[in-house]
């Protein structure tokens, strides 16, 4: 049985449409081919592979490094005296994130829930014990009325308010305080003390909606990575008093096929930042970080690579239905040295990142799939080498009628 079957411990922190209300943290707390099996073939790049590099025992060019060593906590019974016993996991660091490390902390360094569904194969939601009375509300936020914005879509402007798409906040532990970081329909970012509701810094202002998931980096380097819908992917840094842009990458290119959103919550692995974009672009970012001679943090990012997240089989076989929306809104996941994505137009696919690790090689795809429907959920490789895949009903076409919509 998987680590991720036996636990049973979890955060609570909710994020509601018009506000975020945070009921009790424990120790931590939708938008607008070829056949086959989606468990790898031999030959594909198979997902049995470490939580390796940034967040895992990896090191980036300021020469970071991590333990190469978590310790996960077992739930008690909370009803009485907190007693607990503790697994050393150490990951492998032949690959850039181990299969093993299914359903752990993302990383040893910021104890939390950093990222869409918590670590690389998008299998953590945190530590308890949960309370086993009825939690009780602590705060709501914001206390002034709803995070609301205006944003068009296909060229009707209206009110979007809350969070979404993904929305779900960060959850994490820096200097003896519990942070919950997230994107709003307000166009901001907020950074909000789980003790109190209250911000920590001031919210970060986009130019749009920003509904994708905030990822906090896994080293400790203060930094958040999160797009918007104003085009942008940022990085943020939040060691001063307000909250710092070190940088941005415009999704509105020459080349897209369908939008420029930044709805996906981007990895970092081995000092690479990896996305894929509404604009059908899966992106690597190698980051260059460190502090300044004030013991600022600053980064110097450098494209490693840029594929695209179609191919013109799939354009081919979605014909006459819409076949430029082949977005890449689903959050990226990795186990092994295997990038997983789905796309707006079905197209599952696997691709070899290991590059990033060995410093040599090309990012190739291995693995191809086609669901026929819009696919805009996240993978999740298990650590038995499975993928479970979520299909949208949307084209509705002959193959998204054979293949099904829980794969």
């Amino acid at each position: 049985m998987s680590y991720f079957a036996r636990r049973g411990t979890a955060v609570v922190v909710g994020v509601a449409v018009v506000a975020l209300v945070v009921g009790a943290i424990m120790n931590l707390g939708d938008e607008p081919g070829d056949g086959g099996s989606t468990r790898p073939a031999s030959g594909a790049s198979s997902p049995d592979s470490t939580l390796g590099g940034d967040g895992a025992g990896g090191t980036d060019s300021t020469g970071v490094t991590g333990s190469g060593a978590v310790t996960d906590p077992t739930s008690a019974d909370p009803t009485t005296a907190a007693e607990s016993t503790t697994t050393v996991f150490t990951p492998r660091t032949d690959v850039l994130v181990d299969p093993a490390s299914f359903g752990r902390p993302y990383s040893q360094a910021v104890p939390g829930v950093l990222t869409f569904r918590g670590n690389p194969t998008r299998s953590y939601y945190g530590t308890g014990p949960m309370p086993r009375t009825t939690p009780q509300v602590l705060w709501s936020y914001p206390g002034n009325g709803p995070m609301c914005g205006e944003s068009s879509e296909y060229g009707n402007v209206r009110t979007w308010c809350g969070t979404g798409w993904t929305g779900q906040a960060a959850v994490f532990e820096r200097d003896g305080r519990t942070w919950v970081v997230f994107g709003a329909y307000d166009y901001k970012i907020h950074f909000v003390d789980a003790a109190t509701g209250q911000d920590i810094i001031p919210p970060f202002a986009t130019g749009d909606l920003a509904k994708g998931n905030v990822t906090v980096d896994p080293d400790g380097y203060p930094l958040i990575y999160e797009g918007s819908r104003d085009n942008y992917l940022r990085i943020i840094a939040f060691d001063g008093s307000e909250p710092r842009e070190l940088w941005k990458l415009n999704g509105r290119t020459e080349d897209r096929k369908h939008n420029d959103d930044w709805d996906a919550a981007p990895l970092v692995l081995n000092g690479y930042l990896i996305e894929g974009g509404e604009n059908s672009w899966f992106h690597g970012v190698q980051l260059n970080r460190g502090y300044d001679a004030n013991g600022m943090v600053t980064v110097n990012p450098a494209l490693a690579f840029r594929v695209p997240g179609w191919d013109q089989q799939l354009i081919n076989d979605l014909g006459s239905q819409d076949p430029n929306r082949v977005s890449l809104e689903a959050s990226v996941s990795v186990s092994g040295d295997t990038a997983w994505l789905n796309n707006s137009g079905g197209l599952l696919q696997g691709w070899d990142i290991s590059s990033l690790r060995t410093g040599s090689g090309q990012v190739t795809r291995t693995f191809r799939f086609w669901t026929g429907d819009d696919s805009d959920a996240s993978v999740v490789p298990d650590d038995e080498g499975y993928l479970y895949v979520g299909v949208e009903v949307d084209r509705n076409n002959r193959r998204a009628q054979q293949v099904g919509q829980l794969l």
